[in-house]
């Protein structure tokens, strides 16, 4: 969960078939989107987003995503516009060595 800078916006992560992102106006308290759209083509495979944050200098339009498993990966996207922009993979490899 997190909330923009200006605290007009609040972004919540949520587990589903495929990691989605709902986005609501703070001040009228409305839902304003959910990433990816229904219908969106992704290029991901988790089904959950593990954390989320708004772009300090443009929060009406950029947030980032981090992409739990098997992606392991940072993704800005565009919200206002559905918009991936950005992909950073991490190359996460499981040793097998964490508790």
């Amino acid at each position: 969960m997190s909330v923009s800078t200006s605290g007009k916006y609040l972004a919540i992560c949520e587990r589903h078939t495929r990691a989605q992102c709902t986005i609501y106006d703070i001040g009228v308290r409305k839902l304003k989107k959910i990433i990816p759209d229904q219908d969106q083509e992704v290029d991901y495979k988790t089904k959950e987003f593990l954390s989320v944050c708004f772009s300090p200098k443009n929060d009406k339009q950029n947030l980032f995503t981090f992409c739990g498993d098997p992606d392991w990966t940072i993704l800005l996207w565009r919200w206002d516009e559905l918009k991936i922009l950005n992909k950073i993979s991490l190359n996460y490899v499981d040793t097998g060595l964490a508790g």
